[in-house]
């Protein structure tokens, strides 16, 4: 009976021996998989970081040409408001310069008559003079 006592107590220390090898070994694969998680998650904790800063870096530099398209477009608006004033008034000027020429031309043709009708009077009066006699 005690060989079989300590047959027994053999038989389920081999096996607790065996139950503690695969513990040991799991334990270790196991703590090998979470040391390369924890790697893992650090790396890209890191990368994320990168990241961030990278949206950070393009929003600002979104935000800047946004500022800067506002004032461009800020500019286009002064600029074709100072051309559609500057066209205005050019077509204005150009219209009283018409209406100066046209005044100026009905001068001329009215002062034209006048020459013609006081170049008759003369050349009648010439006609009708009296020659003097030497």
């Amino acid at each position: 009976m005690i060989d079989k006592l300590s047959e027994s107590l053999a038989i389920e220390k081999a096996d607790y021996d065996h139950w503690m090898a695969e513990y040991v070994s799991t334990s270790t694969k196991l703590n090998a998989v979470l040391e390369e998680t924890i790697a893992k998650i650090e790396l890209l904790t890191t990368e994320i970081g990168v990241l961030k800063k990278r949206i950070a870096t393009a929003e600002q530099d979104l935000a800047e040409q946004e500022e800067r398209l506002d004032q461009k477009i800020a500019q286009h608006d002064e600029r074709e408001a100072f051309c559609d004033e500057a066209g205005a008034k050019y077509a204005h000027d150009r219209e009283a310069r018409d209406e100066e020429r046209e005044v100026i031309s009905d001068a001329i043709g009215l002062l034209t008559a006048k020459i013609r009708v006081l170049k008759k009077y003369v050349s009648d009066r010439v006609v009708n003079l009296e020659k003097p006699v030497l």
